[in-house]
């Protein structure tokens, strides 16, 4: 699976994790998980779809993600 990150959630992902120890992998697991999170957000204001049903399509994708590089989730 190929995911476009926006340069400036990179920047800022990247900014935080200097002054800690973090890898790379961690660092674009936790990019990818905002990213989700904005796309819930998103999703949220689509006619049909219940807030709770966007934090489940959040949840189910980071799941999906994490079980895709071999992570718990």
């Amino acid at each position: 699976m190929q995911i476009e990150l926006d340069e400036e959630l990179v920047l800022r992902a990247r900014a935080q994790a200097s002054t800690t120890d973090v890898s790379d992998s961690k660092l674009i697991a936790d990019a990818v998980a905002e990213w989700l999170a904005f796309a819930a957000l998103e999703a949220s204001s689509v006619p049909g779809l219940t807030a709770d049903e966007a934090d489940a399509l959040a949840v189910s994708e980071v799941r999906a993600h994490r079980a895709s590089r071999g992570n718990a989730a």
